[in-house]
């Protein structure tokens, strides 16, 4: 999934306000990560996984993103900004019309996920 050290995604196809899930091997470990859009339309990148619940993730029902393990309801406008059950943001950037995560920004979640624990 990486295309010059980087993963690129089409911002069109992540921007229509549900939870999108990705995995990315990088190492051997598989590192998921969510993208959704916020109210403000800005995007909220993060892992999927938080420091209190570890690498459970989340799901959306609705309008509400949940937290598998305890069902927490994750208020929209604030992921991506880490603290409490939110999951924990991932560094990304726009150019253009693609969101890019470059390969060093998952190197936490690599460490993350290989152990399910934060």
């Amino acid at each position: 999934m990486f295309d010059n050290a980087a993963v690129h995604i089409s911002v069109p196809e992540v921007s229509d306000g549900n939870l999108h899930r990705f995995v990315v091997d990088d190492q051997g470990s598989q590192v998921r990560f969510i993208i959704i859009a916020k109210p403000d339309h800005s995007l909220a990148v993060a892992l999927d996984a938080c420091a209190i619940c570890g690498t459970q993730g989340y799901y959306q029902n609705g309008h509400e993103v949940i937290c598998k393990n305890c069902a927490s309801d994750i208020v929209i406008s604030s992921i991506g900004t880490g603290g409490g059950c939110n999951p924990i943001p991932l560094k990304s950037h726009v150019e253009g019309d693609t969101l890019v995560i470059d390969q060093p920004d998952f190197e936490r979640g690599v460490r993350i996920f290989r152990t399910g624990t934060t």
